[in-house]
């Protein structure tokens, strides 16, 4: 339906319909190649935590169970839904799997644009729909984050969005999955039933029953599988924050740490202009009369909210819809400043001077992130952390046996590389830790279940050198492989347990 509030937008009348369809045509074909060129990039390296829900497909497909450690039933990823897709996509299809999931955000982000570009076509906003579109198929901040499933749950929300008017059922069904591709989306259910209501006038009965059968579905399978229904990882982050907030920033400092992140690693400078005209960008997407914007709008505004009442801590790609939405707020505010300015004046010098000052405000964002683009396409040679990770696993793969495990605080990367059991210290994917968490003891998690091996990274010293202080570790422990970063210079040891050595009890040290 489209808003009363919706600001005119007429085409300008130096194109016919025919050329603009060409035109923009032409930039979807742009779009494309760019998106193919940057997934070809990066393609396969993302960030640690990415790899849990790998290795959950991983199990999967060699016939282990949807599992993080082999006969373990820990429901340790957040993305069971997008976990099973990447199993079955990557046992039809035989690309490996961080791959897959490269691909999967490139055409997310592509099916994304490109139908909201659709959509400024048909209703005359397709200079915004272009402008943002741009800018977020070339974040670097986005394509850092490429393994990511919230780039799928997003493309979810978004379609549901657009299915709900005609086919409400099929509309909850799409939202109802993206839940278990990631939990906020619980958030875009709601959200968008109440839009559907204000809508209407009616409750969407149809969208609501289809999107509480799926959802409630997992949660039964999850239920019965892992035998709870919601993810370990909720309480374990909490575990974290509790324990060193200056580290894992939540509740109120959960969102200035995400503008701190956003402008290290994408708007730079710009960061000003880019949050607060994304925030009242909020008001000019939900006037643009489009159901998908509004959605994401509301979506956005609310996780605003959420995060720092759940008390989880900031990771960076809790930032990933934020930032869409911001990017798309922005182009449409600018988008609403020049109609404003050109309509119902003849005053020259405002029809001009507006677009003009509206232009000098946001192109130097623009050129700042797409130089960012450039150089990071030139410049990527690697996750440094995933790096390390990778060559470190796969020298225990090599050198060790198949039961053999071993503990750490960081654990995606090395079990899927390893294929080896792996002890997260900090409890995300091994429950029986996070007593010791909670006493902020992670000697007490490891010795509660001595593993074979034990890795120590100087990326993350002050988790791992307390333990490496014990006497008893010495004594227990011996280096075996010593791993040097080719792009950051970080350094990885591998310890190996020693045999005939006793080790104290938890506690007892």
């Amino acid at each position: 339906m489209t808003s009363k509030l919706a600001l005119e937008a007429p085409r300008p009348s130096f194109l016919s319909p025919k050329l603009l369809g060409i035109g923009l045509g032409v930039l979807v074909l742009v779009w494309l190649c760019i998106t193919g060129l940057l997934a070809h990039r990066v393609a396969g390296q993302t960030v640690d935590d990415f790899f849990i829900t790998f290795r959950y497909a991983q199990n999967l497909l060699a016939g282990e169970g949807f599992v993080f450690n082999p006969g373990e039933r820990v429901f340790g990823t957040t993305a069971p839904g997008w976990g099973l897709a990447l199993a079955l996509g990557s046992g039809l299809s035989r690309i490996p799997i961080p791959v897959l999931a490269t691909i999967g955000a490139a055409v997310s982000l592509l099916g994304i644009t490109t139908g909201l570009l659709f959509w400024g076509w048909r209703s005359g906003r397709w200079p915004e729909a272009s402008f943002a579109g741009s800018l977020v198929l070339t974040s670097t901040f986005l394509w850092v984050h490429n393994g990511s499933e919230a780039f799928e749950a997003l493309a979810l929300m978004l379609l549901a969005a657009f299915l709900a008017g005609r086919w409400p059922g099929l509309a909850g069904v799409v939202l109802g999955w993206s839940v278990w591709m990631r939990p906020e989306a619980l958030l875009a259910v709601g959200l968008l039933g109440l839009l559907l209501w204000w809508e209407t006038g009616r409750l969407p009965r149809r969208y609501g029953l289809s999107a509480a059968v799926v959802i409630a579905i997992g949660a039964a399978w999850a239920r019965f599988y892992f035998g709870s229904p919601l993810p370990n990882t909720l309480g374990a982050k909490r575990l974290q924050s509790a324990w060193n907030p200056e580290a894992w920033h939540s509740g109120l400092d959960f969102w200035p740490e995400a503008l701190r992140w956003l402008d290290l690693a994408y708007a730079g400078p710009f960061m000003p202009i880019l949050a607060v005209g994304g925030l009242l960008g909020s008001i000019s997407l939900w006037r643009s009369g489009s159901r998908a914007l509004r959605l994401l709008a509301a979506f956005s505004v609310g996780l605003l909210v959420a995060y720092p009442l759940l008390g989880v801590p900031f990771y960076t790609w809790y930032a990933i819809p934020t930032l869409l939405a911001w990017i798309y707020g922005l182009a449409f505010l600018a988008g609403d400043l020049v109609r404003l300015a050109r309509r119902g004046t003849r005053s020259p010098l405002r029809r001009v001077l507006v677009p003009i000052l509206v232009t000098l405000l946001i192109l130097p964002l623009a050129a700042h992130t797409l130089r960012r683009a450039w150089d990071g396409y030139h410049g990527f040679r690697g996750i440094p952390q995933t790096e390390l990770y990778h060559r470190a696993g796969a020298w225990i793969r090599d050198h060790s046996e198949p039961g053999e495990d071993l503990a750490y605080v960081e654990v995606g990367t090395l079990a899927f590389t390893a294929d080896r059991p792996v002890r997260d210290l900090l409890g995300l994917v091994s429950p029986e830790a996070l007593p010791f968490v909670a006493q902020q003891d992670l000697s007490g998690a490891l010795l509660a279940n001595p593993p074979m091996m034990v890795i120590y990274h100087s990326r993350l010293h002050g988790f791992m050198e307390p333990i490496r202080q014990q006497s008893w570790f010495s004594k227990a422990y011996e280096e075996i492989q010593r791993f040097e970063a080719d792009l950051s210079g970080d350094t990885l040891v591998l310890y190996r347990r020693r045999s005939g050595i006793s080790l104290p009890a938890p506690g007892n040290i």
